[in-house]
């Protein structure tokens, strides 16, 4: 790790281990273990952002490094596995303010090429994050195990 000055001056430990580096896949069961090794945060972000910067973060290097995968299809696996609506909301409103993914620390975690990130953007301008999974007949964050309605894009 390397040091990092944050918002009051002092230094603290970088971690870049919120992005999708930090998985462990296991092929025999089909399971994937993110690591996240608590990320030394700004003191100067809100408690509640931590989350959405560990999401940020993951979705980032995910569209960065599986350039052959639709960024839809990346969002909305991600988003399957990631139920909480609360950091999928912080991410859509820093996006909308526009300090989303713009420091040196974001683009040294992740730095996917300008048209995927775009896209990546726009889908999380245009998302309706409600509770649950996407994914039909789950019960992955659902009670109803109703599919979501999705628009054209793929997301709801």
């Amino acid at each position: 790790m390397r040091p990092s000055t944050v918002a009051d001056g002092r230094n603290v430990p970088l971690s870049l281990d919120a992005t999708l580096r930090n998985v462990l896949f296991d092929p025999v069961t089909g399971e994937a273990r993110w690591f996240n090794f608590d990320t030394a945060h700004d003191p100067g972000l809100a408690p509640a952002w931590h989350h959405g910067d560990d999401l940020r973060a993951l979705v980032y290097s995910a569209v960065e490094l599986f350039a052959d995968v639709p960024v839809a299809l990346l969002l909305l696996t991600v988003r399957d596995a990631y139920a909480d609506p609360g950091p999928w909301e912080q991410l859509r409103d820093r996006l909308a303010r526009g300090t989303l993914h713009r420091s040196p620390l974001h683009f040294a975690q992740a730095c996917p090429p300008d048209r995927r990130r775009r896209e990546l953007e726009s889908l999380l301008l245009r998302g309706d994050w409600p509770c649950g999974s996407l994914m039909k007949d789950t019960e992955v964050g659902r009670s109803d195990n109703k599919p979501l309605n999705p628009g054209p894009s793929g997301l709801p």
